[in-house]
């Protein structure tokens, strides 16, 4: 067997709608794509419903949202498939030195954040596999806490446009139960920030973690 890696610039991005009462009321993002240089179209297709309609959110090349603009009807017994237009466009490029069954790359800095694949070819002729996307990101950084009088405002830094969680918990004695409150990426500078109602003097403990 010959094996030949790539990288790509592109990856669709993947969504699931939300229904509440038979209609669609919000999306999440499963996968959010990669290469995106426009905001790509999106259909609502199937489902035992008709009507549901949305538009992308794009930021940094990537898809982080849906708005979906008509709820639509009917979806109680069967949700639509979201489709999420392709990114275009794509450019593949032959990575010479990874001719292996196995890709391996010597130190992981934020540039190799892309998509691989692998040409299989044999006397037979050949194959391409699925792709993989790596995604490199540095860990929350400087996670503060300001008192706004009736709120509280949380800021921390960390990758650009890449999506944290903010979680809290009521005490920090194990096992600890942590509650994911909110997500949200981080802008282009990796700055993030969470305003939250003041609780009154009841103490809670936060913390920010990356989105897998």
């Amino acid at each position: 067997y010959n094996y030949q890696w790539f990288s790509s610039s592109g990856r669709n991005a993947t969504a699931v709608p939300f229904i509440n009462s038979g209609r669609v009321v919000s999306a999440d993002i499963i996968d959010e794509g990669a290469g995106y240089s426009s905001v790509p179209q999106v259909q609502f297709i199937g489902g035992s419903g008709s009507g549901a309609s949305g538009t992308a959110q794009l930021a940094g090349n990537f898809v982080l949202g849906i708005n979906v603009s008509s709820q639509g009807s009917g979806y109680a017994a069967t949700p639509p498939i979201i489709q999420i237009g392709a990114p275009s466009p794509v450019t593949n490029t032959i990575l010479p030195d990874q001719t292996n069954a196995m890709l391996t790359l010597p130190a992981v800095i934020t540039t190799n954040a892309t998509n691989y694949f692998v040409v299989l070819t044999s006397n037979y002729g050949s194959i391409t596999s699925a792709t993989a996307w790596l995604s490199v990101f540095l860990p929350p950084q400087n996670l503060t806490a300001k008192n706004l009088s009736t709120e509280l405002e949380l800021q921390l830094t960390g990758s650009p446009y890449y999506p944290y969680i903010l979680q809290s918990a009521t005490n920090l004695l194990p096992p600890i139960k942590w509650q994911s409150i909110f997500t949200n990426a981080a802008d282009g500078n990796g700055n993030w920030h969470f305003i939250t109602a003041n609780l009154n003097g009841n103490q809670k403990f936060y913390r920010a973690v990356a989105n897998p």
